[in-house]
């Protein structure tokens, strides 16, 4: 989560804004259970609701929701790829290094 919040702070105000606003709706317990089907709060639900409903939203017919699951899922991508502890484990080697100008 630490990771997640280095990555939101980087944003701009206006997506800051955007992305308080959809999860203030998942906070509500009636948006909530309708936009998300879960009946508990995020932090307290289940890994695999929480994949439940990530799936629903991906493959939503509602371009928001769609749009939403895109917005979360690259957050936490990038998330991920900020954290250097997180690297060997995605295979992923690191940002190149500069030396003297030149990419290596």
């Amino acid at each position: 989560m630490a990771g997640f919040g280095r990555v939101v702070a980087r944003l701009g105000p206006a997506e800051r804004q955007q992305l308080t606003r959809l999860l203030g709706l998942l906070r509500w317990p009636p948006a909530r259970l309708l936009l998300a089907g879960l009946w508990r709060p995020l932090e307290e639900a289940q890994e695999r609701d929480i994949a439940v409903f990530l799936q629903r939203w991906r493959a939503s017919p509602f371009d928001l929701l769609r749009a939403a699951y895109a917005a979360l899922t690259q957050l936490l991508q990038a998330a991920c790829y900020d954290d250097p502890e997180s690297w060997a484990r995605i295979g992923y080697p690191g940002p190149p290094v500069l030396d003297g100008g030149s990419v290596r």
